[in-house]
């Protein structure tokens, strides 16, 4: 990647995405160095601990939307139009689309507002003290909760504004059948050209098989891990923190006195979360431009995927979700598909109504 540099990040064509990505790129890996440097347990410490993560996940959120907004504008990819059901993250013949490009700048955007959320509640809440600091205490602190709840919910309502591109239309039986027709026609035109090479035609197909076989898996899990994403990390994670059930906060580590977002844990996580959103474009453009081969860039997506998969999973018992909310949660924007602000709305209406009572 290093003697290819000059190519990506240093042409005139696409500047500003350019200059965009190796800025994002390079804060992702500076991102390392808070992973590798000690927690600060004394309290005196802890202030500026967090002035560093809050400006750190401030900037890689608005780098992020900034790469992919740059990318939609700089490159003609909105005349790109691909079979029915061909995403071009991973797939061999596919090129990410404008529209992949803008929808994938919501989610961008979604990161950053979580981050500012969940450290706002952070601060909120140590500065409130010990006895309200499960935001319970006071009617005050239960109104700042249910509007800093309804805040971080509500870029939701433009979502509709956003292309949508389904996980299930990658393995579809007509997305199946486009791609095949569209090998078909191609190794027909090889064989018209190239008789004697049956042999190696026959090589070239059954690896684009077993090639196809390992995207539609990579894209199944990867719909798991978004619902994962969304039901738990995201929607469940802020009712969580907006109505914990017990007078020790949700956001305060069983470990120490930081809150999670501080925590190693949950700054793994949340730049393995930012990393893959971002690399699954980037691996792309490395295989277009013949810097990566194909199955490299799978081995390199399913590692990436593990070790965001691994992460989630750690930072489960830090963050301390409470299982019957994310559990309504799940259901109801299952139930009740595409009003995600309603749907949290209500939830947060039967906690404060209904359960709430009885964890005071």
């Amino acid at each position: 990647l290093l003697k290819d540099t000059p190519h990506l990040f240093l042409r005139w064509e696409g500047y500003s995405h350019r200059l965009a990505g190796a800025c994002h790129l390079s804060w992702l890996l500076f991102g390392i160095s808070f992973l590798l440097s000690p927690s600060p347990l004394a309290s005196s410490s802890t202030t500026s601990w967090m002035y560093q993560c809050v400006m750190y996940d401030i900037i890689l959120g608005v780098l992020g939307t900034l790469t992919t907004l740059t990318a939609a504008r700089d490159f003609p990819h909105r005349r790109i139009t691909n079979a029915p059901g061909q995403s071009g993250t991973l797939s061999h013949v596919a090129i990410v689309t404008q529209n992949e490009m803008i929808e994938h700048s919501f989610y961008q955007g979604l990161n950053l507002v979580q981050a500012l959320y969940l450290h706002g509640m952070s601060w909120w809440n140590i500065h409130r003290g010990e006895e309200e600091s499960s935001g319970s205490g006071s009617g005050m602190g239960m109104i700042m909760n249910v509007i800093a709840l309804w805040v971080v919910t509500s870029p939701w309502l433009i979502r509709k504004k956003f292309p949508v591109h389904s996980f299930s239309a990658n393995w579809t039986k007509e997305a199946q059948d486009a791609m095949k027709h569209s090998q078909q026609q191609s190794t027909s035109s090889e064989m018209k050209r190239h008789v004697s090479t049956m042999s190696r035609l026959h090589a070239k197909k059954k690896h684009h098989q077993q090639q196809q076989r390992l995207e539609k898996l990579l894209y199944q899990i990867k719909k798991w891990q978004y619902i994962f994403y969304k039901h738990v990390i995201l929607h469940g994670l802020n009712l969580s923190v907006a109505f914990p059930s017990s007078t020790t906060t949700t956001i305060i580590t069983t470990t120490t006195t930081l809150p999670f977002t501080l925590s190693k844990t949950w700054r793994f996580f949340w730049i393995c979360l930012n990393t893959s959103y971002v690399m699954e474009f980037f691996m792309q453009t490395l295989v277009k431009r013949h810097i990566l081969s194909q199955s490299t860039m799978l081995w390199l997506q399913r590692l990436l995927m593990a070790c965001s998969s691994i992460a989630a999973i750690l930072v489960l018992p830090e963050v301390r979700l409470r299982p019957g909310v994310v559990f309504c949660s799940v259901v109801l924007n299952f139930v009740n598909r595409g009003h995600d602000v309603f749907n949290t709305v209500v939830i947060g209406g039967i906690v404060v109504r209904f359960i709430l009572p009885c964890w005071l």
